[in-house]
């Protein structure tokens, strides 16, 4: 009678991981399924909002977008609030004044959920840009030293040796 329960236990055990495992697949199944949904949705809002058809939407485009009720109620149902139109033009946008389906399925992609709000990824976004300034001020200040045969010791500095310096 033991031996007969033990099977059966490990019979039911055996059965209950078979189930776990198929869920936990099923679950990741199910979550990209989801992700291609939603990049499906982003691809009608931009071209909702690409007026003239040619593949990116301009600041203008966007912001007439952003006052059609269709693609107000398309972000609204993808839980995306948009309350400023330059910034976050601004974060989809990589420099050359008009975003590409690319740049904004990817943008909006990282502005879903609690731990990427608009306020983080533009904080990340403008910390980008002034690195990239600050590099290119770093380089141009070597070229003019080296120029001058000067050698004040700030473009080897580093940012944080350069804020202790000036402090």
């Amino acid at each position: 009678l033991f031996a007969i329960i033990r099977i059966i236990t490990a019979l039911f055990l055996k059965e209950t991981l078979s189930v776990a495992s198929n869920d936990a697949a099923f679950a990741v199944q199910e979550n990209s399924r989801q992700k291609e949904k939603y990049k499906s949705k982003l691809e009608d809002i931009f071209l909702e909002a690409d007026d003239s058809g040619d593949g990116v939407i301009t600041r203008q485009e966007f912001e007439s977008a952003l006052e059609n009720p269709v693609v107000l109620s398309y972000l609204s149902v993808l839980e995306i609030e948009v309350h400023e139109v330059e910034p976050l033009f601004d974060l989809l946008d990589d420099g050359d004044g008009q975003v590409t389906i690319k740049e904004f399925c990817q943008g909006i992609m990282r502005l879903k959920g609690q731990a990427r709000a608009l306020d983080v990824i533009s904080i990340m976004h403008d910390a980008n840009i002034i690195m990239t300034q600050c590099r290119e001020i770093k380089h141009s200040l070597a070229s003019i030293e080296s120029k001058f045969g000067l050698d004040s010791g700030v473009s080897h500095l580093t940012a944080y040796e350069l804020e202790r310096a000036h402090t």
